[in-house]
């Protein structure tokens, strides 16, 4: 008998794990297909940002084309069965296209396999990423040739022969003598001291 109550419990510990893994599961796939729909929808919204061609994006078009984005991200893979009924709620923090900045919340309620509902969020920010800008310097050696160096650098050009004779020093404008390897912070010409 006692054999027959330790089976009846075991089996039916065992039928509450499996439910509860399929809970879970069930969470986490959803879970990881809604980051997976804002982060896409997110990136291809601020492409299209950064490739607006002159053109002024408001702030109101930015939260359209992501939410746009968003839906479509969220019913792909569908397979053209109807689009499944979308619970989503959208918050958006900050979105200034000037800025590159786009950061929402997203909530989407979901049902589990035995029709209770849940609900979950994820909080995503994106920022636009600007290229550095070089400034590029010329460093000209009288008689021999010019050199273009990013501004902060070092420049050093080696040994330098000019009419068969090896340059001994550099000077500047100032009549300065200038040691190698100099940091460019202007455009510079040097005369060649043989």
């Amino acid at each position: 008998m006692k054999q027959i109550v330790f089976s009846i419990v075991i089996a039916v510990m065992s039928i509450l794990l499996i439910i509860s893994c399929i809970f879970l599961w069930n969470r986490y796939s959803k879970q990881n297909e809604l980051e997976t729909a804002v982060d896409c929808a997110m990136v291809m919204t601020m492409r299209g940002v950064e490739k607006g061609k002159g053109e002024i994006i408001s702030e109101k078009k930015m939260q359209d084309r992501f939410i746009s984005h968003l839906k479509k991200q969220l019913n792909k893979g569908n397979n053209g069965s109807k689009k499944r009924n979308l619970d989503v709620e959208i918050r958006f923090l900050e979105s200034n296209p000037k800025m590159g900045v786009l950061s929402c919340e997203v909530r989407e309620n979901f049902t589990y396999p035995s029709g209770k509902t849940g609900q979950l969020e994820y909080k995503r920010t994106i920022l636009r990423e600007r290229k550095k800008s070089v400034e590029i310097l010329e460093v000209k050696l009288d008689g021999y040739k010019s050199y273009m160096v990013e501004k902060g650098k070092d420049f050093n050009p080696g040994d330098v022969i000019i009419n068969g004779k090896k340059v001994r020093r550099w000077l500047n404008k100032n009549e300065q003598e200038i040691k190698f390897p100099v940091v460019v912070t202007e455009d510079m010409v040097l005369e060649p001291v043989v």
